[in-house]
């Protein structure tokens, strides 16, 4: 065989976005919807701020690039 079939491994983040998308195609899990590109925006912002605080608890620093 000319090809070398291998089954793809992601990382522990890709693994859950790609739980959390089949919950939502089943309807297990309500999807998420915005009135305004804007009303999107804010709630990313908001969730990257969590996201900074764990990383300074767990001694990250805050932008510090992650290696997915």
């Amino acid at each position: 065989m000319p090809l070398e079939m291998r089954q793809q491994h992601f990382n522990a983040e890709t693994e859950s976005a790609i739980r959390e998308s089949r919950e939502i195609l089943s309807g297990n899990t309500p999807a998420r919807h915005y009135s305004s590109a804007g009303e999107l925006f804010r709630e990313l912002d908001a969730e990257e701020k969590v996201i900074d605080r764990e990383d300074r608890s767990k001694g990250k620093e805050s932008g510090e690039a992650i290696c997915i």
